[in-house]
C-alpha cells in the first residue's frame, strides 16, 4: 500500500519530520520498514540506494527524534546535536572512478560503501543546514496537524503547512464558530 507522504517541510530533512504522522493523538510512523525508508529517500530526492536494513529504519528514526526536537526548540541538547553530527559523518563523497565503455575513458560516479546510511548521513546535514541557516521551522497552526516545515514566507507568518491541505479547512472552521457566536 502506497504511503501518503507529505512533502510540505521545505526540505528533506524537515519532511523526514513528518514520516511521523498525528503526533498529539495516535502517533503513526511512515518509516516501518526498509522499503519505506527506500521509497522515502528516492521520493524525497536525497537519494536513490536499492536497498536498506532494519538498522537503517532504527537509525532514521533516531534522527528524525534528533531533528525535530532541536528545530523546535531552535537550541538543540549536546545529545541531539551529537546524533545528527554522527550521521552526517556516514556521509562520505566518494570519488569519482574511472573506466573504459567501448575504448572511451569515462567518469563513473563513486558509490558509497552504505548508501543507505549515507542518505541519512545527506539528510543530516541538511538539518544542520536548516538548524544554523535561520529559517525557522514551524507547527501547522490547524488543529490536530502537526506538520513540520520551513517558514519561507517573505513575512516569516506562515501559518499553515499548505493552505490546499489545512489553511483552507481551518479558516471554514473558524468561520463557522464565529457565526455561531454571532447568532
Amino acid at each position: 500500500m502506497p504511503q501518503d507522504w507529505l512533502w510540505f517541510g521545505g526540505r528533506p530533512s524537515v519532511d523526514l519530520l513528518n514520516t511521523l504522522r498525528d503526533r498529539d493523538t495516535s502517533p503513526r510512523d511512515q518509516l516501518c520498514t526498509p522499503e519505506d525508508l527506500v521509497d522515502w529517500l528516492r521520493l524525497a530526492r536525497v537519494a536513490t540506494v536499492d536497498s536498506a536494513t532494519e538498522e537503517h529504519v532504527l537509525l532514521a528514526g533516531t534522527l528524525r527524534s534528533a531533528v525535530d526536537r532541536a528545530v523546535l526548540t531552535g537550541v538543540p541538547t549536546r545529545r541531539d546535536v551529537a546524533t545528527i553530527n554522527r550521521h552526517a559523518r556516514r556521509f562520505r563523497a566518494v570519488p569519482p572512478q574511472l573506466r573504459f565503455a567501448d575504448g572511451v575513458l569515462l567518469a563513473r560516479a563513486g558509490v558509497p560503501e552504505d548508501p543507505a546510511g549515507a542518505a541519512l548521513g545527506l539528510v543530516a546535514i541538511d538539518a544542520i543546514d536548516v538548524l544554523t541557516a535561520g529559517q525557522p521551522v514551524r507547527v501547522c497552526a490547524a488543529t490536530r496537524c502537526g506538520v513540520r516545515f520551513v517558514d519561507h514566507s517573505p513575512a516569516g507568518n506562515r501559518q499553515w503547512c499548505s493552505m490546499a491541505r489545512c489553511g483552507n479547512r481551518e479558516k471554514v472552521r473558524l468561520h463557522h464558530a464565529r457565526r455561531r457566536l454571532s447568532l
